[in-house]
């Protein structure tokens, strides 16, 4: 098993778990930015551009958590769902 399919591996896994325990999103996402990075310095086109989409599903995972959170102080006699 080589570096980059470890950080293709360990990107899904913080993915994953980003979905599942919304509070850890932005340190998966600072991850994946500096595994990002990383990849664009070794040229590696196919890893930069599966973590780019991990990058934009915690990007959106995130944005959908602020905007709840956001609602729920505005509203707060509304359960949220």
């Amino acid at each position: 098993m080589n570096l980059e399919s470890i950080i293709r591996e360990r990107a899904d896994v913080l993915a994953y778990e980003a979905e599942r325990y919304p509070a850890t999103a932005h340190i998966a996402q600072l991850w994946l930015i500096n595994a990002l990075r990383w990849a664009g310095l070794r040229d590696d086109v196919s890893l930069e551009r599966h973590l780019r989409l991990r990058i934009a599903g915690l990007s959106r995972l995130r944005r959908e958590e602020l905007e709840r959170t956001a609602s729920a102080r505005l509203h707060p006699g509304i359960i949220q769902a």
